[in-house]
């Protein structure tokens, strides 16, 4: 476990010094996450918006990551969102018809990570 802090500690102070590469992106928020740290907390330390640590957790789950998108949801989330995906099926022409359907107040990163559970 002290090695894995002291990736998590290089990583994030890299991403301080903004020294972190375009395409590490992804395993420096995952480095925050696996942190515990919340993802808008991650956004916030990394200027960025959730959405995008979203794709990026999204992104390092489907390459075999240990990542708990189910707990990146919350409870009425899920459940609305699974619904929705059975009554619809999953998008295949994009995310606005799910996002509007929901009154604009499901996130497309959370679309996409629901979309990625509902593909497991």
């Amino acid at each position: 476990d002290e090695f894995l802090r002291s990736i998590r500690r290089f990583l994030i102070e890299q991403d301080k010094l903004n020294q972190v590469l375009p395409r590490d992106s992804h395993l420096v928020s995952y480095a925050w996450y696996y942190a515990g740290t919340p993802v808008a907390q991650v956004a916030r330390a990394r200027a960025v918006k959730e959405d995008t640590i979203y794709g990026h957790l999204e992104k390092l789950y489907q390459q075999g990551y240990p990542v708990d998108l189910a707990g990146l949801l919350g409870e009425e989330e899920r459940k609305q969102l699974k619904d929705y995906f059975y009554q619809h099926g999953l998008p295949s022409e994009g995310l606005k018809p799910v996002f509007e359907h929901f009154g604009k107040k499901i996130s497309y990163g959370k679309i996409r990570i629901a979309m990625a559970l509902q593909r497991r």
